[in-house]
């Protein structure tokens, strides 16, 4: 008889761990190297430290003499906001979990941008329609293309949604949407913002594994 509590207990912890691996919440450490110039779009982790762009700016600035310029798209205004490591810029925004920055740096770094952080897998993103929706990817998503990412997304709601990136390789944008049309059905790179086009507003809360 103790025998058997004893592996129904056992059965129930395993059970338990594997609902915990499903809603992951675990923690990242990630290197991202930035290229000189503004064509840095980064995806940071949904719990991280910063609190606003000049914290953000800073630690991405380290110990190199150089200005780093972060930059959001608010959707509300219709507007770019930026903020450097000087602490000038139009305003010195609030970091949103899920949402993705373009990064300027006016030389190389020295070594590559450490990014610490975890994920928050109950956070909902909306997805409005339109082409302005720059969102970070979670670091484990599942999807492994711009395709898979699109279909994610668009769910059940009969939308059309591309996922676009900026190559910084070739200095072109790649796009990809969820008919399986596009310019490049690109592979997700951890670490690397996107902006999503819709033709309707969505809830998407990010799958991962």
């Amino acid at each position: 008889m103790r025998t058997k509590v004893v592996l129904f207990v056992a059965t129930i912890l395993m059970l338990v761990i594997g609902v915990a691996a499903i809603a992951s919440n675990m923690g990242f450490k990630i290197a991202i190297s930035l290229q000189p110039g503004v064509s840095n779009f980064v995806s940071i982790p949904y719990y991280n430290s910063y609190t606003d762009a000049y914290s953000l700016a800073i630690d991405i600035k380290g110990s190199d003499s150089i200005l780093v310029t972060v930059n959001r798209w608010n959707k509300s205004t219709g507007v770019v906001e930026s903020w450097n490591s000087n602490n000038r810029g139009t305003k010195n925004f609030t970091i949103i979990p899920g949402e993705a920055y373009w990064v300027s740096i006016s030389a190389a770094k020295s070594s590559p941008w450490i990014v610490v952080g975890s994920h928050n897998p109950s956070l909902a993103i909306t997805v409005t329609s339109g082409v302005s929706n720059f969102v970070s990817i979670p670091y484990h998503t599942t999807a492994s293309n711009a395709y898979q990412l699109a279909v994610e997304i668009k769910g059940t709601s009969g939308a059309l949604v591309t996922v676009n990136r900026w190559n910084s390789s070739t200095g072109v944008v790649e796009s990809w949407n969820s008919n399986n049309r596009g310019t490049a059905n690109f592979s997700i790179t951890p670490g690397e913002g996107l902006w999503v086009a819709s033709s309707a507003s969505i809830s998407w809360v990010p799958a991962h594994y």
